[in-house]
């Protein structure tokens, strides 16, 4: 009776660890998932905001390419950024305040 006494505690202490062992598995495997779950969730909320910032960006250039194609809006353009002028015209340049600065 001894022996298979020492047996059946033998049997029980493995299957105790063996049951041990696979919830320590389960248990690490599970917070893993957790931690990748919310790195997504991150990764989404980041790639949603660069998303509407890019899509923000295209409407403003859709529009300037839209503009682009008025010539009245084309000639200002000119005008203002590139010291453009009719063939009647003089072109003064007038320092800016940020010059005042310097």
């Amino acid at each position: 009776m001894a022996g298979q006494q020492m047996r059946l505690n033998k049997g029980k202490l493995l299957l105790a660890f063996v049951l041990f062992a696979a919830s320590i598995f389960m248990v690490t495997t599970l917070v893993r998932s957790v931690l990748r779950i919310r790195e997504s969730k991150r990764e989404l909320a980041e790639l949603k905001a660069e998303q509407a910032a890019l899509e923000k960006q295209k409407s403003t250039l859709s529009e300037e390419v839209e503009q682009l194609g008025d010539d009245d809006y084309v000639v200002r353009y000119a005008r203002d950024h590139y010291i453009f002028s009719a063939d009647d015209e003089t072109v003064v340049i007038l320092p800016s305040d940020d010059d005042d600065e310097d």
